[in-house]
């Protein structure tokens, strides 16, 4: 017992320091170069994205753009925009909007000027895909909500479990699967969380207490994801990783009682922190070009503050939109 009292007065003396004018109360400044790294990381991932995605669409567009359409071995034509093609098949949406798919030994000839049909007219038999282009860019949004979230409150050699609320989710993404590796794709994604922490009491002794009231945070995720799906049919199974970075804001009000003085403080800070993200879910074609994301994701950051350290954690649902161009 003299032991718990012991540590009680030493958590409240460090918690008595928050209160004083010259206290943990001072904001912290950073060094100029952590923010400088943190910045130059952003900027780097956010720019290798966008060469990757906007790069490999416009050396798409132009391999395919000069073709007119095919003539088969069979002698049947299919006139229309190469949309996709690879050592198995040439994909090809016709005039009219649909999509044919064939076997790329089944081809005799690639027709670059409509002069060479003559007088040939589509006359292409056989199965229709009913499958959308699935190599090429996308962009993406979905929404999520959080379950059994997790948060610890570390302060010198103390840690307190924090009681964080379920919150919702929202998320932008732009992304892009190479044709010649459709198993795979990457994104760039943007998600915005904002938990509430309800009442929490950090140390007690009789009528003695530390607390934490009405706090609330804010978390601005920048992540680069990895994802590996399963690309055949209309349902592709996926799974992923992301990397990135979390703007986190916080923001309290501190209460405590030492002896027959009530204290009350409002503290705020911020932190950019390293985050990792792990994902599943399934993506479900509803046209050739409109994709419903269903998803589960873990989330993980840990940012420092001043003179302590929130490590959060989550688990969420998600559902979203992709449409593919």
């Amino acid at each position: 017992m003299f032991g718990f009292f012991l540590c009680l007065r030493v958590v409240l003396s460090n918690f008595q320091n928050l209160f004083s004018p010259g206290g943990y109360m001072k904001r912290l400044t950073r060094s100029p170069s952590t923010l400088q790294t943190s910045k130059l990381i952003i900027v780097i991932i956010t720019t290798i994205t966008l060469l990757l995605i906007f790069g490999s669409i416009a050396f798409s567009q132009t391999s395919f753009q000069s073709i007119k359409g095919i003539v088969l071995k069979d002698g049947s034509v299919i006139r229309g925009k190469v949309i996709e093609m690879n050592a198995s098949i040439v994909k090809i949406q016709t005039q009219d909007g649909s999509i044919q798919v064939r076997k790329f030994d089944d081809v005799q000839t690639f027709v670059k000027d409509d002069r060479e049909f003559g007088s040939k007219s589509s006359s292409y038999s056989g199965y229709q895909s009913t499958t959308p282009a699935l190599t090429g860019g996308y962009v993406g949004i979905w929404g999520g909500y959080t379950f059994s979230p997790d948060a610890t409150y570390e302060r010198s050699s103390y840690s307190f479990d924090l009681d964080v609320k379920e919150t919702w989710a929202l998320g932008f993404k732009l992304g892009y699967t190479p044709p010649q590796a459709k198993y795979f794709s990457f994104e760039f994604e943007f998600s915005y969380l904002s938990p509430d922490i309800d009442r929490t009491v950090l140390a007690q002794a009789g009528t003695d207490y530390v607390s934490i009231d009405e706090a609330s945070a804010t978390l601005k995720n920048f992540m680069f994801n990895v994802i590996a799906k399963y690309p055949e049919g209309r349902i592709h199974p996926y799974l992923g990783v992301g990397l990135g970075l979390s703007y986190v804001e916080v923001d309290g009000t501190f209460r405590a009682r030492l002896g027959a003085v009530n204290y009350t403080a409002y503290d705020s800070d911020d932190d950019m922190a390293f985050a990792w993200q792990i994902l599943a879910g399934v993506d479900i074609d509803l046209t050739n070009n409109l994709v419903l994301d269903l998803g589960y994701r873990y989330f993980y950051t840990k940012p420092q503050f001043e003179v302590t350290e929130i490590e959060y954690k989550t688990s969420m649902f998600t559902a979203g939109l992709k449409f593919l161009f």
